[in-house]
C-alpha cells in the first residue's frame, strides 16, 4: 500500500492505493487536485513512470482506490515521467530527459498523446503550474525561468518569455494556493444526490425558523411599538451597517440590544430582515418597494439594492415616474434613472394630459437636450 493525496470536500485526504502490475507508487507524491469536465480528481504518478487516474468520479470515490487507469500516453514510450503538475486547465509533465509535455483537461481522462512543448529552450530542469492562469513556469538547467503559454493567434504554438530575477518560490503552486502564494477559494466538488438536497432544505429550514423567533434572540428591534426579534452576529456578518448600529445603541440588563427604528414602517423593516435569514425577498406595494429601496440604500446593503431597484422599475407608473426619477438622482441610482427617463420619453403625450407638462419638461431637460430632441 502506499498513500496519495487528493481533494475531499474541501480539504486534503489522503487515500491509500493498491499497486498494480510492476508498479510501485509514490509513496511521498503529493498530485493537486485538478478540474475535469466538472469534476476534481486526482493524477498518480509511479515510480516506474506511469500515469493513473481513476475511472470512477471523484466525488464517488471511497478509499482505497479499486479501479485506475493509465490513459495518458507519451511518445515515445520509452521516456519516463518524473514530475506532473496541475495547472488552471492542463496537467503538464516533465520527463527524466528534459521533455515538457501537456495533456487539457478534457482528454486526460481518455487514452490520447500527450502533445510536446518544444519552445526551443532545450532541456527543463523542473517546473511549477499556476492554478489561476494557462501557463506553466519551467526552469532550465542554468536555473533560469520561463513562462510558457500557448498562443492561439493563427497557427497553434508555444512561446516563452524569460522571467528575470525570479525564483520558484513566488511561482510555487500548491493544490490550494495560486502562483502568487495566496489562498485561493478554487471550485470543490460538492454532494449533488437527492439526499443532499433534502439534508439542505432541513439546513436551510433551521436557519429561516430563527427570524423573529425570541428563543435565543438577543436583539430586539422596535418600529412602530412593534418588536422585531433578530441574532446579533448573523446580522452583523451580513450588513456592516447594522453591525455598526449594535455597538451604539442601548442594551438591557441581560445584554439584549434594544434598537428602535424611527424612518421605516414595520412592515417595511419586517421585510428588510426577513430577507437577511431567507435570502427572499416578500412581495410589496409599490410604495412599500420604494420606501424598501430607501431603506435597503441607507444600510447601504449590496446584495438587496439591485433586487430592490428592479421591483421598484416593474411599478412604475405616470402618476409616480416623476417622483422615481428625482429618488434616483438623489439617491445615485443610475438603472432607476435611466429607466425612468425612458418611461416620460415614452409616455410624455400622455403624462401631459394628466397634468405633468412642467414635471416632463424639467426630467427631459436633466437627461439632456440632444436626447430629449430625439424622443
Amino acid at each position: 500500500m502506499a498513500q496519495v493525496w487528493a481533494w475531499k470536500e474541501k480539504t486534503f485526504t489522503c487515500y491509500k492505493i493498491s499497486p498494480r502490475d510492476e508498479d510501485m507508487l509514490e509513496a511521498d507524491y503529493s498530485p493537486n487536485a485538478i478540474k475535469v469536465n466538472g469534476i476534481f480528481r486526482p493524477i498518480i504518478l509511479t515510480k516506474s513512470g506511469q500515469i493513473y487516474v481513476p475511472k470512477l468520479s471523484f466525488t464517488s470515490l471511497l478509499s482505497p482506490f479499486v479501479y485506475l487507469k493509465k490513459p495518458l500516453q507519451i511518445q515515445p514510450q520509452s521516456e519516463r515521467i518524473i514530475k506532473l503538475v496541475c495547472g488552471k486547465f492542463r496537467v503538464f509533465a516533465l520527463s527524466k530527459e528534459g521533455a515538457l509535455y501537456t495533456w487539457n483537461e478534457y482528454s486526460c481522462d481518455k487514452n490520447v498523446t500527450a502533445e510536446c512543448i518544444d519552445c526551443g529552450l532545450g532541456r527543463i530542469s523542473d517546473l511549477r503550474a499556476p492554478l489561476d492562469s494557462d501557463e506553466v513556469i519551467v526552469a532550465d538547467f542554468n536555473d533560469k525561468l520561463f513562462q510558457i503559454s500557448r498562443k492561439y493567434c493563427g497557427e497553434k504554438s508555444w512561446i516563452s518569455v524569460e522571467l528575470k530575477g525570479c525564483t520558484f518560490n513566488k511561482y510555487e503552486a500548491a493544490a490550494n494556493f495560486s502562483s502568487y502564494g495566496v489562498k485561493e477559494s478554487l471550485e470543490i466538488p460538492i454532494e449533488t444526490s437527492d439526499e443532499s438536497q433534502l439534508s439542505r432544505v432541513k439546513w436551510l429550514r433551521k436557519w429561516m425558523d430563527a427570524f423573529n423567533n425570541p428563543e435565543n434572540s438577543d436583539v430586539t428591534f422596535i418600529v412602530e411599538g412593534k418588536m422585531i426579534y433578530g441574532h446579533q452576529v448573523p446580522l452583523s456578518l451580513q450588513c456592516q451597517q447594522l453591525q455598526r448600529a449594535f455597538g451604539n445603541v442601548y442594551k438591557d440588563d441581560s445584554n439584549r440590544i434594544i434598537m428602535p427604528i424611527e424612518k421605516a414602517s414595520y412592515a417595511t423593516f419586517y421585510r428588510f430582515i426577513k430577507f437577511l435569514y431567507h435570502g427572499q425577498l416578500d412581495i410589496g406595494s409599490p410604495k412599500g418597494n420604494i420606501e424598501l429601496l430607501k431603506l435597503v440604500h441607507e444600510y447601504e446593503y449590496e446584495p438587496l439594492m439591485k433586487l430592490c431597484e428592479e421591483v421598484v422599475i416593474r411599478g412604475m407608473r405616470e402618476d409616480n415616474v416623476c417622483s422615481l426619477y428625482s429618488l434616483a438622482s438623489h439617491l445615485g441610482l443610475k438603472e432607476l434613472k435611466d429607466q425612468s427617463l425612458a418611461y416620460v420619453r415614452a409616455h410624455k403625450e400622455d403624462m401631459s394630459k394628466i397634468g405633468y407638462v412642467s414635471e416632463i419638461a424639467r426630467i427631459l431637460d436633466c437627461g439632456g437636450p440632444e436626447n430629449a430632441e430625439n424622443n
